[in-house]
């Protein structure tokens, strides 16, 4: 069940095609919901970074590409990385 819009689920697949070696096609969307990030992060925080310190709404989409679970964090207007 996903609640993601449709055009953020697309960008995730796109990405999960070119990353992995499974045709686009055969990759699954497992679920698309939405989330509230503590901060700018989107709970991907990367070491000397700074982030806003405030809630982010956004979805966290998670994919199956063969057997390798590929987990994207958006806010709620973004691309997911």
């Amino acid at each position: 069940m996903t609640n993601a819009p449709a055009d953020m689920i697309e960008a995730a697949l796109d990405d999960a095609a070119n990353r992995s070696t499974t045709a686009r096609a055969d990759i699954k969307v497992i679920s698309g919901e939405a989330v509230t990030w503590s901060d700018g992060s989107l709970g991907c925080p990367q070491s000397g970074m700074l982030y806003t310190q405030a809630l982010v709404a956004g979805y966290r989409i998670v994919l199956q590409a063969g057997t390798q679970l590929l987990n994207y964090h958006a806010a709620a207007r973004g691309k997911p990385v």
